[in-house]
């Protein structure tokens, strides 16, 4: 080597600093602009090519939450590898950033979720998402969420009600996430697919949604699971594939049975002399009558991506709403004072449930206080 004898071993050597230099190299190129837009914000212990996933090991929860208390709960940075990572707390500067058109791209933990939602609104790139984000907006029309939505709600909230009463009458503790998120998912399928879950069985659905999650976070926390051939491996290795395949069983089953039902109410209509649109404009569409109504006036959505739609309106609709539902119960049982001022509203809520539900004001604002303070969407990260 350079004109003198070398060893195998010294070639390995060679070979393994040379790779080093230039994956070192390359990490702080594809660094550069961020570390001068970000350098003077705090941030846990980052180290090349790697950046901050040491945090990772351990409680990545706990973790996030150790250093937002560290730094007064202001913006803070964190290097996942060589993507960067800013987390915001104060909701003013969480609206600059989703009011802002320059910031529709997603980023990189989105694709990451993309094996488990497919390409959904939630994980699509921006050109599709425009264009599916308004073939979708129908779907939830204040009229529609008035009429159709709203009395589903109710009869939902009365059966979570129970459910919470048969753990009260009992005096044993109750997992209050786990009554919410049955409720939950049976109101997402319902409303949004105009599918009833309650006579049905969510085909494990439930808690694979769950476990899908927890693989996302674990791979965002983990820099070495990034790559795709790596994660491939690594879920296969460990029986994580399996996770993937029952989350899709209830979304496949759902659109299996819309399309069905599609197909036979036109086919009726076309044996008999009635104009195709008498009548229709009353009839409730569900998302995948929606998507498949767009299809035909050939706006080109697929299986897959009517699949992507579904996976993300059941999935990450059920799994917010429930946390989101469960962090207010929490949030009303830590602050008695509270419940306090929901008993005294009652009679306003009751007489406001007859004309409009958005008069709710002081629930809204409980609700919308406490998703801000509890922070439940420390993953929801945009690019520029």
């Amino acid at each position: 080597m350079f004109g003198f004898p070398a060893s195998g071993t010294q070639l390995i050597v060679f070979t393994v600093f040379s790779f080093l230099a230039i994956l070192l190299c390359y990490d702080k190129w594809n660094r550069r602009r961020y570390e001068t837009l970000t350098n003077e914000l705090n941030g846990p212990p980052e180290y090349p090519i790697i950046g901050s996933c040491l945090e990772g090991i351990g409680d990545h929860y706990e973790k996030i939450m150790f250093y937002g208390d560290l730094f007064n709960y202001g913006l803070f940075k964190c290097w996942f590898g060589s993507y960067l990572s800013v987390f915001i707390t104060k909701p003013e500067d969480l609206q600059i950033i989703l009011n802002s058109s320059k910031a529709l791209n997603k980023g990189y933990v989105y694709k990451m979720a993309t094996k488990l939602l497919g390409e959904g609104l939630v994980t699509t790139p921006v050109d599709k998402w425009k264009i599916h984000r308004r073939l979708m907006n129908p779907l939830f029309k204040y009229d529609i969420i008035k009429e159709k939505f709203f009395p589903i709600f109710q009869e939902k909230s009365k059966v979570l009600v129970q459910k919470i009463q048969k753990g009260v009458d009992n005096t044993q503790p109750i997992d209050i996430l786990d009554c919410i998120s049955s409720v939950t998912l049976s109101t997402v399928c319902q409303t949004t697919m105009d599918y009833n879950l309650d006579t049905q069985t969510d085909m494990g659905f439930k808690m694979g949604a769950i476990k899908g999650v927890e693989l996302v976070i674990n791979r965002v926390s983990k820099v070495w699971l990034y790559p795709d051939i790596i994660y491939n491996l690594y879920i296969k290795l460990f029986g994580y594939g399996n996770i993937y395949k029952i989350v899709r069983k209830l979304p496949r089953h759902i659109i299996e049975k819309k399309k069905n039902d599609y197909v036979n109410k036109f086919s009726k209509i076309n044996t008999t002399d009635t104009d195709v649109n008498d009548g229709q404009s009353e009839c409730f569409k569900g998302l995948v009558e929606t998507l498949l109504d767009s299809n035909k006036a050939e706006e080109r959505v697929t299986d897959e991506d009517i699949m992507g739609h579904v996976m993300t309106m059941v999935g990450a609709g059920f799994e917010t709403t429930s946390l989101t539902a469960s962090f207010c119960f929490l949030m009303l049982a830590i602050y008695p004072d509270i419940q306090v001022s929901h008993h005294l509203k009652k009679f306003d809520i009751k007489r406001s449930l007859k004309h409009d539900i958005f008069r709710i004001k002081f629930t809204t604002k409980f609700i919308a206080y406490w998703v801000t303070v509890m922070n439940l969407l420390l993953w929801n990260k945009r690019i520029s």
